[in-house]
C-alpha cells in the first residue's frame, strides 16, 4: 500500500505564506523518538517565522514526557495518534501500521482545512531527489516547505529542563559517577538493528582498560545485561532524566535509535554504530557536528562491525570530537573501518579516503601532473589527498581554452570492497575514487561529462582491485552541451543512463539499494515525473529482476 501524501494545496510554502499568517499550522511528528526530535526542530524554526499561528500537533503518545519539555507545545493543541509498534515492548503488539494511522491523520487535516485557513508544515514529506542529493530526512522535510537551516540549526530539538538535570545529579552521586567522567551506551533496540551483545561487553572492557572510566547503560529493563568492569545501569528512567545523563557524559555510543538522536541534541562526541545496513546512511544519520557514524563493512554487508574498529573510533572521537571533512565536498564522512593507526572514511559524495592517526613512513604518491592540452591528453584523477586541491586549481586553468579533456580513474565500489583490506594497504594510497565522487568533483569544478567509457579491471585480487577503469570526456559547463547517454557503473553492471536522469535522480550508486531504487521510480511516477519514473523502474528490474519491479513498471507504463 502506497504511503499517503499531503495534498500539495495545503502544504506550507514559506515563500508564499506571509509571516503575518494567523491561521492554523499542522505538524505531524514522526512515530519514532528520533523522527519526533528532528520534526520538532522544524516546528521550532517554523514557529519563529510565524509567531501568530495556532499550532496543531499530531504526536505519538510514547514520548509525552519529551513533549512536556518543549516550550512551543505549551500553547499548542496536541492530538495523540495511535502509538506505533515499539522496540521496547517485550510482548508482541497489535499496534496498527503507522501508514494506516497517518492516512487517518491526513484525512482529518484535509477535512479541517478550508483554502488559506491552514497549512501542513511537517507531514512525512518525500521529495524524489532526496537520494540524488544524499540528503537527510530532516533537511529534506524542511526543503519540502521551502525552508532551509543554518548549519548550527540542523540539530534535533530538545529543551532540557533544570529539574531533569537535578535528578540526574542525584542519580550520578548515588552511582559514584562524576559528570564528564563516564561513557553512556544504548545497546537495546529492534533485534535486526542491534550490535552483537558480546561485542558491547568487549567494548566496555576495552574502554575501561584504556581510560579507567565507567560505563552507564541506558534503555528499558528486560534485555540481557551488559556485563563488564565498572558498568552501571540507568534502565527505565524518564526520557528527560536520560537526556540529562547523556548530556553530561564523556562520550555516547549507540545505534540507529531514538537515544542517539537525543544525544545529538547536545555537544558531546557521538559514535553511532550502524550494524543494520538497511538504508542509505544519510537517511537515518543523527544530526550533530560531533557524530562519528561507523557503517557495517560493505555498507549493506553481512559481516559485523568489528569491536576493535568500534573501539578505535571511540578513542578517536574522544581525542578530537569532530571528524575530518571530505576532501572534495567538505561534508562529514562516515567511517568504514579503523585500526590503531588509520581510519577509512566514505563521504556522501562517494569519495573514500584514509586518515593516519600515527606518523608512518610511506611511499609518497606523486599525484597527477597536468599536461599542456594543446593536443588531447588523458589526465588521471589524483590519488594523494594533499594533491586534490592543487589539481583542481590547475584543471580550472584549462577551462578557458574550451576544449574537451579525457579524465581517467579507477572505480572503487565501497559495497564490494573489504575496508579492512584497504586499511592494511602498504602503497601509501590515501584516496579511492568512484563514479559518483569523480562526477561530483568535476561538476563542482565547472566541467560537464559528455561521454564515458568503462572497462572491467583485472579480477586477480577481488578484495583490492577496483571494479572498472573509467575514462570520461569532459567539456567546460558553459559550453552547454546537450543531454547525452552515459555508461554508468551500478554494482557489477554497466547501465546506460541519460545524463540529466543520473544528475537528478540516480547519483547515489555507491549507496545503491534495490528497495530504494524501486521506491524512487514508483514515487517519481506519482509525482508526475513519469518518464523518469518508468526509466528507474525498468532499471530496477534489469539490475535485479523481481515481480514487484516488473508489476510497478507495467502499471507505470500502461496502468
Amino acid at each position: 500500500m502506497r504511503f499517503p501524501v499531503i495534498p500539495q494545496e495545503i502544504r506550507l510554502q514559506v515563500s508564499q505564506v506571509p509571516p503575518s499568517f494567523n491561521g492554523r499550522l499542522y505538524f505531524v511528528l514522526g512515530p519514532g523518538l528520533g523522527d519526533a526530535l528532528n520534526d520538532l526542530r522544524i516546528l521550532h524554526q517554523t514557529l519563529i517565522l510565524y509567531p501568530n499561528v495556532r499550532s496543531v500537533v499530531y504526536a505519538d503518545p510514547r514520548w509525552k514526557d519529551v513533549y512536556d519539555c518543549i516550550p512551543e507545545l505549551k500553547n499548542a493543541e496536541v492530538r495523540y495518534y495511535s502509538p506505533a509498534p515499539s522496540a521496547e515492548a517485550q510482548q508482541p503488539e497489535k499496534a496498527p501500521p503507522y501508514h494506516h494511522t497517518f492516512r487517518g491523520v491526513v484525512q482529518e487535516i484535509v477535512e479541517e482545512c478550508s483554502p488559506g485557513s491552514g497549512w501542513v508544515a511537517v507531514g512525512g514529506f518525500k521529495l524524489g531527489d532526496q537520494l540524488a542529493r544524499k540528503e537527510s530526512s530532516l533537511t529534506m522535510r524542511a526543503r519540502a516547505i521551502g525552508f532551509s537551516f543554518k548549519e548550527e540549526e540542523c540539530r534535533p530539538y530538545f529543551s532540557l529542563p533544570q529539574a531533569a538535570l537535578s535528578l540526574a545529579q542525584v542519580f550520578l552521586q548515588a552511582q559514584g559517577l562524576t559528570p564528564g567522567c563516564y561513557f553512556v551506551i544504548a545497546p537495546y533496540t529492534w533485534p535486526e538493528k542491534m550490535w552483537d551483545h558480546q561485542s558491547w561487553e568487549v567494548l566496555v572492557s576495552c574502554l575501561y582498560e584504556s581510560t579507567g572510566l565507567p560505563t552507564l547503560v541506558i534503555g528499558t529493563p528486560g534485555y540481557p545485561p551488559v556485563q563488564g568492569p565498572a558498568v552501571r545501569e540507568a534502565l527505565g528512567l524518564p526520557l528527560p532524566e536520560v537526556a540529562a545523563l547523556i548530556s553530561q557524559a564523556r562520550c555516547y555510543v549507540g545505534l540507529d535509535t531514538g537515544p542517539t538522536h537525543l544525544a545529538a541534541s547536545f555537544d558531546l562526541p557521538i559514535v553511532a554504530l550502524n550494524p543494520q545496513g538497511k538504508f542509505p546512511p544519510f537517511l537515518v544519520e543523527p544530526h550533530s557536528p560531533f557524530k562519528w557514524i561507523h557503517l557495517v563493512p560493505g555498507i549493506y554487508g553481512q559481516n559485523p562491525i568489528p569491536v576493535t574498529s568500534a573501539f578505535q573510533v571511540v578513542c578517536r572521537a574522544m581525542d578530537r570530537s569532530v571528524p575530518p571533512t571530505c576532501l572534495v565536498c567538505w561534508s562529514q564522512p562516515y567511517v568504514l573501518g579503523a585500526n590503531r593507526s588509520r581510519l577509512l572514511y566514505i563521504c556522501r559524495c562517494g569519495l573514500m579516503f584514509m586518515e593516519r592517526t600515527q606518523v608512518e613512513e610511506v611511499r609518497k604518491d606523486p599525484g597527477a601532473s597536468l599536461m599542456d592540452p594543446s593536443h588531447e591528453v588523458v589526465l588521471p584523477l589524483p590519488t594523494a589527498s594533499e594533491k586534490i586541491d592543487h589539481w583542481g586549481q590547475s584543471l580550472n586553468s584549462l577551462k578557458h581554452q574550451g576544449k574537451s579533456i579525457l579524465i581517467s580513474f579507477d572505480h572503487w565500489d565501497p559495497i564490494k570492497i573489504d575496508p579492512f583490506t584497504l586499511l592494511e594497504d602498504s602503497t601509501g594510497q590515501t584516496v579511492w575514487w568512484n563514479w559518483d565522487s569523480a562526477y561530483y568533483f568535476l561538476s563542482q569544478l565547472g566541467w560537464q561529462v559528455i561521454e564515458s567509457d568503462l572497462k572491467p579491471t583485472s579480477k586477480t585480487n577481488k578484495t583490492k582491485a577496483a571494479s572498472f577503469s573509467v575514462c570520461l570526456r569532459v567539456v567546460p559547463s558553459k559550453s552547454q552541451h546537450p543531454d547525452c547517454i552515459l555508461r554508468v557503473p551500478w554494482g557489477d553492471r554497466v547501465v546506460s543512463i541519460p545524463r540529466m536522469v543520473y544528475e537528478n535522480w540516480l547519483s547515489w550508486g555507491i549507496f545503491r539499494n534495490q528497495g530504494e531504487l524501486e521506491g524512487l521510480g514508483w514515487s517519481l511516477v506519482h509525482q508526475g515525473e513519469k518518464a523518469s519514473g518508468r526509466f528507474v523502474l525498468k532499471m530496477a528490474f534489469q539490475v535485479e529482476p523481481r515481480w514487484r519491479s516488473l508489476r510497478r513498471f507495467l502499471l507505470a507504463r500502461w496502468g
